[in-house]
């Protein structure tokens, strides 16, 4: 009954690191992945509104609903609309991608 710690059997060491090591990194990718996924919906979101309000502001140059328009477009972009607004002869909008929100503004040139 007399047994002995053997603390110079290490097999398995290098197994628990390697695994400690790919979780880090695992981590680390899913972060990186998050990251980028936001900035491409936030590029997303703008190019919507941009367009949306290019769109707008040419149809309220020919007399016709400048919204109705801004949002056909966001959506056809793959973003949402959450805001139009007519002020003066510009027309302001803002598009949703995600948790991402934009806003683009146009008028008459």
């Amino acid at each position: 009954m007399n047994k002995q710690l053997n603390l110079r059997n290490d097999r398995g060491s290098a197994t628990v690191l390697a695994l400690g090591i790919a979780m880090a990194l695992s981590l680390i990718l899913g972060i990186m992945l998050a990251i980028a996924n936001a900035h491409v919906q936030a590029h997303r979101a703008q190019v919507a509104a941009d367009m949306g309000a290019i769109a707008a502001a040419q149809a309220r140059a020919y007399g016709q609903w400048a919204c109705p328009k801004a949002k056909e477009v966001i959506n056809a972009n793959g973003a949402s609309m959450t805001l139009c607004i007519e002020e003066d002869q510009d027309v302001r909008v803002s598009a949703q991608v995600g948790r991402q929100v934009a806003q683009a503004k146009a008028g008459p040139i």
